[in-house]
């Protein structure tokens, strides 16, 4: 009987060791979590605050075509313009004020010659003037991004 008390306060104890030896490592895991956390707080932020994925909407405005600022030559330009933006309200504010967007747009495509247009980087410009000349007029970030669906020149 002594043998067998012996044997189960052995297994008990192993029990005991083992427990520990399993906390241990936990705390340890925990602790390098902590550490890790700390030391890279936006990692921390972005698992804390799930960021909601942005669909950007698309507003298509109707065709333009403008004659084209020149020297000698009368060049005009056809194209479709597409807003894009990051909310419903935006796209309310855009379409609310077509009429504003039009006219800005018509005088920006207007001062472009076909020169600058034809360079490379030349739409890419456009894009830029385009937007931020509408986020100035719309009175904040409201244009996120422009795209020409048709562009032709003449």
């Amino acid at each position: 009987m002594a043998e067998k008390k012996e044997k189960k306060e052995k297994k008990e104890k192993k029990k005991g060791k083992l427990i520990i030896v399993i906390l241990g490592i936990v705390l340890v895991i925990a602790a390098a979590a902590l550490f890790f956390f700390l030391r890279n707080p936006e990692f921390a932020n972005n698992i804390m605050n799930k960021e909601e994925v942005v669909v950007e909407q698309q507003i298509a405005l109707k065709q333009f075509i403008v004659n084209l600022k020149a020297d000698d030559k009368n060049s005009y330009l056809r194209t479709v313009i597409v807003l894009g933006c990051l909310s419903g309200d935006d796209a309310a504010i855009i379409n609310n004020n077509e009429d504003k967007i039009r006219d800005s747009l018509i005088q920006t495509l207007r001062s472009k010659t076909k020169e600058e247009l034809l360079l490379e980087e030349g739409t890419e410009n456009l894009k830029v003037e385009i937007k931020d000349t509408l986020n100035e007029l719309l009175g904040g970030t409201i244009v996120s991004n422009v795209y020409f669906t048709d562009f032709m020149m003449q």
